[in-house]
């Protein structure tokens, strides 16, 4: 059995899946209030807390002091930033095992509860995440109206930690100093009440002048519905209408029209979208964190500056970017490809070669061990 969160993606039922989901109360996301009861029913043999540390934390000390449940527990859990609170040696104290999602977390544990953490990284679908040819990438680039910009790709949620506002002040000196061929592309959610830690980011956009050097998806308004990882490029029915064009195209399609993935993020568990993008051969870009998005990249992303620390209410130490160093970051590969256009292949070839190491058959064999 596997407690992790579960969200249902629009246009499908939990009866398709391949696997039974326990509901759990709405207002209680991790299904914490409803863990004894799927407990007596699935009666499971071995648990899975596939979650970050504080949660597997919590569900540590719930299995074991509270419903008294014995059944042998793993526990494969991200953290994000270092060094981790004192407060969730929970996890290690109650469960037979820990593996984290990178050697940077297992040193983390290390040094923070002298423990061992084995590590296994988390995977990406090289079957849907891959470099298109030339030809096919030009006519995606062509039908979203993208083909005559220097395309910046992000993706992820619109939340605080992921520094949107710090790209939109960049595009701001980017237009200011008359490079207005950029387009940035926000693959996150335009608006989130920031109560709940997220951006206005149009409203931003109006602020700083640059609505026409930001885009955003014509298909996403909720971040609980995902865009599809992969379409059928036969069933992909491109018009005259750039919008209805870009909302037919995967997240894949997405990756392999940009020019250059910037990932400006403060911290991270593991970066999915960095390796993502890396697969389909895009260029990337990525926050120096000393940390998770240094391992996950490797040599393949140019490594965005950090400009100072913010720290977490439990310690652990968070990366801020300055505006300036996102634009000229910006700059600095654009000018790089449009000079040596080979170079694309270049970078996109490492890229490539270190998502490699990302794998789900990979992941799913080491867990079993």
């Amino acid at each position: 059995a596997c407690l992790g969160i579960h969200q249902v993606a629009f246009g499908y039922h939990e009866h398709t899946l391949p696997y039974r989901v326990w509901p759990t109360c709405p207002h209680d996301k991790n299904g914490l209030e409803l863990m004894e009861y799927f407990l007596r029913g699935e009666q499971p043999d071995v648990l899975l807390l596939l979650n970050t540390l504080p949660v597997c934390n919590e569900w540590a000390a719930l299995l074991r002091r509270k419903f008294r449940v014995m059944t042998p527990a793993l526990a494969y859990y991200s953290a994000e930033g270092a060094p981790l609170s004192p407060e969730w040696f929970t996890t290690f104290r109650f469960l037979q095992k820990t593996v984290a999602w990178t050697e940077f977390t297992s040193q983390s544990a290390r040094d923070a509860y002298n423990v061992q953490s084995d590590f296994v990284y988390m995977g990406v679908d090289h079957q849907a995440f891959h470099p298109y040819d030339d030809a096919r990438r030009q006519s995606l680039r062509q039908a979203v109206g993208w083909d005559d910009r220097f395309v910046v790709l992000f993706v992820g949620r619109n939340m605080f930690a992921k520094q949107q506002d710090k790209v939109v002040e960049a595009a701001s000196l980017l237009r200011r100093e008359g490079h207005e061929d950029v387009l940035i592309h926000l693959q996150c959610k335009p608006f989130e009440n920031f109560a709940n830690g997220g951006w206005d980011l149009p409203s931003l956009c109006r602020h700083w002048d640059v609505r026409e050097m930001i885009s955003f998806p014509p298909d996403l308004r909720n971040q609980a519905y995902a865009t599809p990882h992969f379409r059928d490029p036969e069933t992909v029915n491109l018009s005259g209408d750039v919008l209805a064009n870009l909302a037919s195209l995967s997240l894949a399609d997405r990756y392999n029209c940009a020019d250059l993935y910037l990932h400006p993020s403060m911290v991270e568990g593991f970066s999915f979208p960095c390796a993502e993008a890396m697969a389909c051969g895009v260029p990337i870009a990525h926050t120096d964190d000393s940390g998770v998005m240094n391992e996950v990249c490797g040599a393949a992303g140019h490594r965005l500056p950090r400009g100072a620390d913010s720290t977490a209410s439990w310690g652990s130490r968070y990366s801020v970017l300055s505006a300036r160093d996102i634009a000229d970051t910006i700059l600095r590969v654009r000018d790089l490809l449009r000079e040596k256009p080979e170079e694309r292949q270049r970078l996109g070839g490492l890229g490539v070669k270190q998502s490699m190491r990302y794998d789900w058959d990979k992941t799913a064999a080491s867990i079993m061990k």
